[in-house]
């Protein structure tokens, strides 16, 4: 009678680690899931951040060559025009030239870095859509700089042309 019960008792004893044990493994599958799932949020949050900077800094950069772009207006409106002005005028386009160039050149390797993270990580079909957008709008951005950067020059024509 002893044995018997015993015998019942490992037998529930074994049966009941058993499934202690694939509760446990469950709790760390659902964590791992979890885990994985805050990576690649992390992961999504941070390239979404960096792209909104690098939208920021480039509007900013458009915003201060308008800025430049009036000032020579606002010169060539008052009849006012001088050599010297006109040579840091040009040296501040160069300048501008110089670092929308950088900053295509930093784009064009952070879309590398974009492609290569996109090609890793799992990113859901939204995130991969948001990201799409945000690539999207630095490229119009790009494009306003280009436009602004133009219109510089155009002013500096037309300032030089008031020189003679």
């Amino acid at each position: 009678k002893i044995l018997f019960i015993l015998i019942m008792f490992t037998g529930t004893i074994n049966i009941s680690a058993q499934e202690n044990n694939e509760a446990i493994l469950q709790k760390i599958d659902s964590l791992q899931s979890q885990l994985n799932e805050l990576q690649i949020n992390y992961e999504f949050h941070k390239l979404e951040s960096e792209l909104q900077r690098f939208n920021l800094d480039l509007k900013t950069f458009c915003n201060e060559v308008t800025c430049g772009s009036n000032a020579i207006l606002i010169s060539c409106y008052h009849g006012y025009a001088d050599k010297e002005l006109y040579e840091s005028y040009k040296k501040r386009y160069d300048a501008c030239v110089y670092l929308l160039d950088s900053y295509k050149e930093n784009f064009n390797v952070t879309k590398e870095y974009l492609n290569l993270k996109i090609n890793k990580i799992k990113f859901s079909f939204l995130q991969s859509k948001l990201i799409d957008q945000s690539i999207n709008a630095l490229n119009a951005t790009f494009n306003a700089a280009e436009h602004s950067l133009n219109h510089y020059k155009t002013v500096m024509s037309m300032y030089k042309d008031l020189m003679r």
